[in-house]
């Protein structure tokens, strides 16, 4: 059954355009940060993971998340991960 759920959370990630990987109850959201645009996106997709967990009272574990930079520069991003609203 959390199959179906899960799923459907990587369905409206996907509408972000970032690439998620699922596997069990674990999630990894990945997307090339070139602009501000693509940190607005990625934010967008951190508030849907948030909004998702809420509606299936779902915790996540925020220390456990992480931003993993990878490349010769190394743009600072910042998102707000999972914060009551």
């Amino acid at each position: 059954m959390f199959l179906i759920h899960i799923n459907e959370l990587i369905v409206e990630l996907a509408k972000y355009g970032i690439t998620v990987k699922a596997f069990a109850d674990d999630v990894k959201m990945y997307v090339q940060i070139i602009d501000d645009l693509d940190v607005r996106q990625l934010q967008l997709a951190v508030d849907v993971l948030y909004g998702w967990a809420i509606s299936w009272q779902l915790s996540i574990s925020a220390n456990k998340c992480c931003v993993l930079n990878i490349g010769r520069q190394a743009r600072r991003t910042r998102c707000n991960r999972m914060q009551r609203r």
